[in-house]
């Protein structure tokens, strides 16, 4: 619903043990640029023009999947989590926390047939002088990725004008 460019800066360290457990944990900075933002779709001025977004992020995850890149069977778990604040450089202040579970289950008496299931759950939360989510990082939803025969990102909450300005909540 608008238009993004980019650049940023990212580091982390993880660490992945034999049984498929992952722990990562990263800071990101984000230099944004938005153009063409609906107006209804403007709740901040953290929604247009040029924005800065500084986080440190934490990620814990279990993948007992078969294979990483074809997967057949089994099932992955991840939560992260994010915290931006001005004290590390971002012009917003707000805490994100996400979790994913996926799974494949073959069928044992009908072949060539598994049983699928990928579901996610995320909410996001502003203090400070930070009122709304900035627009780059509140949750939309629509398309192939998420909600099949809706064009991308045209889900959910909307403006006056009908814009769709996104969301902090998302199942």
């Amino acid at each position: 619903p608008f238009d993004l460019d980019r650049i940023s800066l990212a580091s982390g360290l993880s660490h992945v043990w034999e049984d498929g457990w992952q722990v990562s944990v990263g800071h990101a900075l984000l230099f944004d640029q938005l153009d063409s933002v609906e107006p209804d779709a403007v709740l901040s001025d953290l929604d247009q023009g040029n924005t800065r977004l500084s986080f440190l992020s934490q990620i814990l995850s279990l993948d007992r999947r078969d294979n990483f890149l074809n997967p057949r069977k089994g099932y992955r778990f991840a939560l992260e989590n994010k915290i931006a604040s001005e004290a590390i450089g971002s012009q917003a202040d707000f805490f994100e926390t996400t979790g994913a579970f996926s799974f494949l289950h073959p069928s044992s008496s009908i072949p060539r047939f598994t049983l699928a299931n990928s579901s996610r759950l995320g909410a996001s939360w502003t203090w400070g002088s930070t009122a709304d989510m900035p627009i780059s990082q509140r949750y939309f939803i629509g398309g192939q990725n998420s909600v099949r025969g809706f064009r991308e990102n045209s889900l959910g909450p909307q403006g006056e004008n009908g814009s769709v300005i996104g969301g902090d909540l998302l199942v």
